[in-house]
């Protein structure tokens, strides 16, 4: 008998000893069950499976088989995810390099056209001073011309004035030879009484103020001029 408690005292302890050890197995199975639906949920942003196993750990959709194989496919699409986005980065780093220098050429450019626009600017300035000198000469031109054409019209106004002055004069020498000397004789070479010689004025010197009048009277005697 003592030899039977014996050995049921040591069955006892093994059966303690593997039940802890069974408790500490299914501890450890659920642990790693938790962060697999973790890890999924993190993966998949869907936190569904997580909410049901709190509600339901002893569910066949959560053994470990089956939630071995939902990993798997959630690893590789996550591999893939993570191809897709390498790709990705390859190519928007290629496209941020080209558009790079593409940067540095268009800022090229704008140098240019800024230290263009400058040159520009000096000779818009340049062509606006030319203007303004052209407007300004132009109106010297015009005052000058209105200064000229006043000129020649004063001129014309003196040659008039000078004419009729010597008109008048060559009619008071014409009425004094005719009424001032009454019936005395004639010098040589004047015209008869009755007749009077005179001359039309061009604007040139009137004989009659030159004292050449003998030319100019035998002239007009040729030509029949004469006042009766």
């Amino acid at each position: 008998a003592t030899g039977f408690e014996e050995d049921l005292a040591v069955n006892q302890e093994i059966v303690a000893q593997l039940r802890s050890a069974l408790s500490q197995s299914y501890s450890k199975c659920e642990a790693i069950k938790r962060v697999l639906l973790e890890l999924e949920a993190d993966a998949t942003g869907d936190r569904a499976m997580l909410d049901q196993h709190s509600q339901d750990p002893e569910s066949d959709a959560f053994s470990f088989p089956a939630l071995r194989t939902r990993v798997q496919v959630c690893w590789a699409n996550v591999l893939s995810s993570v191809e897709s986005q390498q790709k990705l980065k390859i190519f928007l780093q290629e496209r941020q390099k080209s558009l790079l220098e593409k940067k540095s050429g268009l800022v090229m450019q704008v140098e240019e056209l800024s230290a263009r626009r400058l040159e520009l600017d000096k000779e818009l300035a340049e062509v606006s001073r030319m203007e303004a000198e052209r407007d300004e000469l132009f109106r010297r031109e015009v005052e000058l011309e209105h200064g000229v054409s006043e000129a020649r019209r004063r001129v014309r106004d003196l040659e008039l004035g000078r004419k009729a002055l010597q008109e008048r004069q060559a009619e008071r020498q014409i009425r004094r030879r005719l009424f001032g000397g009454g019936s005395a004789s004639s010098p040589r070479g004047s015209p008869p009484p009755g007749v009077v010689a005179f001359t039309i004025s061009t604007g040139r010197q009137d004989p009659l103020l030159s004292g050449r009048s003998d030319g100019r009277w035998q002239g007009c005697r040729r030509s029949s001029c004469s006042i009766m």
